[in-house]
């Protein structure tokens, strides 16, 4: 028997559903004006939604079709900590966080994150991404497929 969701893991299901859906205003809804977003990897700071939509941009333009899998969510308090899998098909340019343009490959490719979310009063202040651009890379520019 599965526990019921907690407030916050409902409403960051609902981010990765919008997403997975494209529903832009929907993703809006779901964060605080003044949320910051960051790229652990890289440490770059993104500021509110159309931050968020900066960081999460070159992913959605290189791989359009692209879903979020959620696996693991443990929400604790005001933060909920997620894994998932994204995975697409690289069929847009993608801009990696050093600035380096990948032209598509028209390969599947499959990245795996860790993101940590802070809510405050129902939407998400902070957001902080874990993900391996080295493989992400690597997928990209071979033709070697994910696991």
């Amino acid at each position: 028997m599965q526990a019921e969701l907690g407030t916050n893991e409902r409403i960051v299901r609902s981010i990765y559903d919008a997403f997975n859906a494209r529903d832009i205003p929907k993703l809006a809804s779901l964060f605080a004006p003044d949320a910051v977003t960051t790229d652990m990897g890289s440490g770059r700071t993104y500021n509110g939604f159309d931050g968020f939509m900066e960081w999460v941009g070159p992913f959605a333009a290189a791989l359009p079709d692209s879903t979020a899998t959620p696996g693991l969510i443990v929400a604790n308090g005001d933060w909920v900590a997620t894994e998932h899998v994204g995975e697409g098909t690289h069929t847009g340019t993608f801009t990696a966080p050093n600035r380096e343009e990948l032209p598509p490959s028209d390969r599947r490719i499959q990245i795996r994150f860790a993101e940590f979310f802070r809510l405050r009063d129902g939407k998400v202040a902070e957001f902080r991404a874990y993900w391996d651009s080295g493989s992400v890379l690597a997928q990209m520019r071979s033709s070697a497929q994910p696991d």
